[in-house]
């Protein structure tokens, strides 16, 4: 019998006759995986055919895949939960309330008091991507995102915006043309609906069409019509999705689906002004109590879809394609992030902080995560690139001049972009300590990288459809370049060029750890960041942690506390003299979660407050307040250390540096001696300039201060640091 069905009986085409019968009464149909992208008729995780998306709107599907966490909840084992790609969801809001409501009814009696300060049964946070220009909806049952929007913020800020003009040039005369980032993420969702994704649009065009034939003035509209005007749509939609609902539309979503349906009209002279119109007014929900109750359910319907659609496109067309293409400078190319902005003002910093102190306090702070394209350390590392932009721009053309005999005689393998980024990485994960094993290492995982890069840009190769001719080049093109018999000359000038970088981007890297930790919102690290960490994106970012090598550290570092004032000045002096040991990052980290955990109140709800700087470095400080009650921390963080620092010669310490730069104090601050936790020592803020603080003082020894009044409001920081 078996062998019947497995083709052993029959002849020819008639084989497997009984085979394709047996299937052809089963509820699916078997076919090449490669048309999926075109015909599957359900919803998938992105597009992978495996992951058949589940209707959590369906009340009986929530309750039988919560059911497990339900139990963990009602036992007390489980207080939080983090919910992923929630715009994957039919309406997300929806789903956070009834989230909340479901686990209040498994708590019971302990659901007032889960977590203190918590205005809701259940601590969550969603994994919402965040446009630049967009924030996450105040009316969402969440304590806010999972943090995302703060790595983007944190790079913009240590960004030096004056290298704009300079990184843009390098870009191009590198690459040989600008490069339209608008543009090219149009082109790149496009490409994402005429492959992978093509089948959803295809559903999405034939409920539109059965829409308009229910009403005379739309049933002229054609199909093709509609379609072409749905696509350009989808193509110009400047954020992940809107949350549109039976309730309404809000203003912010309104004011997108304009954007786009304007921006679809002005793209494509071929697309139908009517039918954009048609879909426009169906989004908003244009005339919706007016129809029949029918036809308003079936524009619901299409609305939902479409909202799930737009997510998934824009995730798949810019973070899985575009920032592989755009390269201009990678450590922007972050997940959350817009590498369209070059930086962010200060102001605009501050302004975020205070935002989310006001709507989200208890919203994550990531730098580092799973999905990471890159590390926290290799962004903060290639942020100085930002700083010397001229330097760069003549380096990468140098290297491209070094290994053109590297790229074969008709040398169209790497692409220029692919080269380009493949120099960005090179500089970003070169490793701190120049031994065999390090670099060996270093080399199979930049060539794996370069594979996985090429690929999921989907220009010169991709995953549908891989071009070994390519991709062989692009492997022997990172074997050569990474040869040190057969390019050790270049390699050796190239160390020269990475060192000095290194070393400032090891303080930009400790400016950022500082900032995750001080402003408002709870810091969030992900395994293996307590040192530093040079990793690119998955698989790479998930392998071991040597958690007995952290903890042996740790136990060194804890020494701080029980040193003189000479103990600790060796220590700090030791640990930055060889910053790349990583006992500065462990030593910056444990201290800030002490002073968190010291006052708690003050960073869960201590008022932020900017502190302007003056001076002839005013422009290299980050300085914020945190206050509660009669406590109050100063946060003084540099950046843009090339300068700080004469290009990594000497540490960003003292009057040498700082010269006459000074930080006002908050306004009713009465305090003229600080205490600086992460050094133990003293720091005075009297002398000629009345109400400013000397930063020359403040960072005598350490990069970073973090001051809390001396006296009795700080008595227990004194004990307990």
């Amino acid at each position: 019998m078996l062998a019947r069905y497995n083709g052993g009986e029959g002849e020819g085409a008639h084989r497997y006759d009984a085979l394709h019968a047996l299937l052809e009464q089963q509820s699916y149909r078997l076919t090449f995986w490669r048309v999926a992208g075109y015909e599957i008729n359900y919803r998938r995780f992105f597009d992978i055919n495996e992951l058949a998306a589940l209707r959590m709107e369906d009340p009986e599907v929530f309750a039988a895949t919560h059911d497990l966490i339900g139990r963990w909840i009602a036992a007390g084992d489980v207080a939080g939960l983090r919910i992923d790609h929630p715009d994957g969801l039919r309406d997300p809001r929806g789903y956070c309330a009834r989230l909340q409501d479901w686990a209040r009814e498994r708590q019971g009696s302990r659901s007032a008091t889960s977590i203190e300060g918590n205005p809701y049964p259940l601590y969550v946070v969603v994994e919402k991507i965040l446009g630049a220009d967009e924030s996450l909806p105040v009316d969402w049952a969440v304590n806010g995102t999972t943090g995302y929007d703060f790595t983007r913020l944190v790079s913009g800020v240590l960004v030096d915006a004056d290298g704009k003009a300079g990184i843009d040039a390098a870009y191009e005369a590198f690459v040989g043309a600008p490069d339209d980032y608008q543009g090219l993420l149009y082109e790149c969702k496009a490409l994402i609906m005429h492959t992978t994704l093509g089948s959803e649009i295809h559903a999405l065009g034939l409920a539109l069409d059965r829409i308009a034939e229910r009403d005379r003035r739309t049933r002229d509209l054609t199909l093709s019509a509609q379609r072409t005007a749905l696509f350009e749509i989808v193509a110009c939609f400047p954020v992940y999705r809107t949350y549109v609902t039976a309730d309404g539309v809000s203003a912010a979503d309104r004011a997108v689906i304009d954007a786009a349906c304007a921006q679809a009209k002005g793209r494509n002279p071929l697309v139908e002004s009517a039918a954009v119109d048609f879909i426009c007014d169906l989004l908003r929900l244009e005339g919706l109590d007016g129809r029949a109750p029918e036809e308003r359910q079936e524009i619901l319907e299409f609305v939902a879809a479409f909202q799930q659609y737009t997510s998934p496109v824009m995730a798949k067309g810019l973070e899985d394609t575009l920032f592989y293409r755009y390269n201009r400078l990678v450590s922007l190319n972050e997940v959350g992030g817009d590498p369209s902005r070059f930086a962010l003002s200060l102001n605009d910093f501050h302004k975020a902080n205070s935002e989310r102190l006001r709507y989200y306090p208890e919203t994550l702070l990531a730098t580092s995560t799973h999905d990471s394209k890159r590390s926290e350390d290799v962004r903060a590392r290639l942020h100085v690139l930002s700083e010397i932009p001229q330097s760069w721009g003549e380096h990468s053309l140098w290297l491209k001049a070094c290994h053109a005999a590297f790229k074969g005689q008709d040398g169209a393998a790497p692409s220029v972009r692919d080269e380009y980024l493949l120099y960005q990485t090179l500089i970003g994960i070169w490793p701190l300590t120049d031994t065999p094993e390090a670099w060996g290492g270093m080399r199979e995982r930049l060539k794996d990288y370069a594979l996985k890069a090429a690929r999921e840009a989907k220009g010169e190769t991709s995953w549908v459809r891989p071009v070994s001719e390519y991709e062989d080049a692009l492997t022997a093109f990172v074997d050569a370049v990474t040869d040190w018999a057969r390019n050790g000359e270049t390699l050796a000038a190239l160390a020269a060029f990475v060192a000095p970088i290194a070393r400032a981007g090891l303080m930009t890297a400790l400016s950022q750890v500082a900032l995750k930790l001080t402003v408002p919102g709870i810091p969030d690290f992900y395994q293996g960041t307590e040192l530093w960490d040079f990793h690119l994106v998955d698989p790479d970012n998930r392998g071991p942690v040597d958690y007995g090598l952290r903890a042996r550290m740790l136990a060194e570092v804890a020494r701080f506390d029980e040193e003189d004032a000479a103990g600790r000045a060796a220590l700090l002096g030791a640990w930055l003299v060889r910053p790349e040991d990583g006992y500065v990052k462990l030593h910056l980290t444990r201290c800030l979660l002490h002073v968190r955990r010291a006052y708690p109140r003050l960073f869960a709800e201590g008022r932020y407050e900017p502190l302007e700087a003056q001076g002839p470095h005013a422009r290299h400080l980050v300085g914020f307040a945190r206050r509660f009650e009669d406590v109050t921390v100063l946060v003084v963080v540099p950046r843009h250390y090339w300068a700080l620092t004469q290009g990594g010669r000497r540490l960003p310490l003292g009057r040498a540096v700082w010269d006459e730069t000074r930080l006002s104090l908050p306004a009713g601050v009465a305090a003229s001696s600080w205490r600086d936790v992460l050094t133990g020592e003293r720091v005075a803020s009297h002398g000629p300039h009345a109400g400013s603080l000397e930063v020359a003082a403040a960072l005598a020894r350490f990069p970073i201060a973090v001051l809390i009044a001396s006296g009795a409001a700080a008595a227990a920081m004194d004990e307990g640091l």
